[in-house]
């Protein structure tokens, strides 16, 4: 997944007029990706959400691209290690509930 994350921005990158958002392309790939293997929903639309949000930032034409991607990734992100450390919680077979 790391390579493919690393190549995927770098020959992205080289595409005139993507504008700083094929990091983020690469990154919401490749989390959709890693959640379909691993058929984890919160990682896919983790992933999904970082997709949308760089090519609605593209598409607005924002003067601060980055700065509002790292944002709203952030965001998503924090939100998404939230939701699957509750799962992990309610799941996990050495809680006292479930010994």
């Amino acid at each position: 997944m790391v390579v493919l994350l690393i190549a995927g921005g770098t020959v992205l990158g080289m595409i005139p007029g993507t504008r700083a958002i094929a990091s983020w392309l690469m990154i919401g790939a490749c989390f959709v990706l890693y959640g379909l293997l691993e058929r984890s929903a919160a990682i896919v639309v983790s992933g999904a959400v970082t997709l949308v949000a760089a090519f609605a930032a593209y598409a607005m034409d924002l003067d601060r691209l980055g700065l509002v991607l790292e944002i709203v990734t952030g965001f998503v992100f924090a939100v998404g290690a939230g939701v699957l450390r509750a799962q992990g919680r309610s799941t996990s077979p050495t809680t006292p509930e479930n010994v």
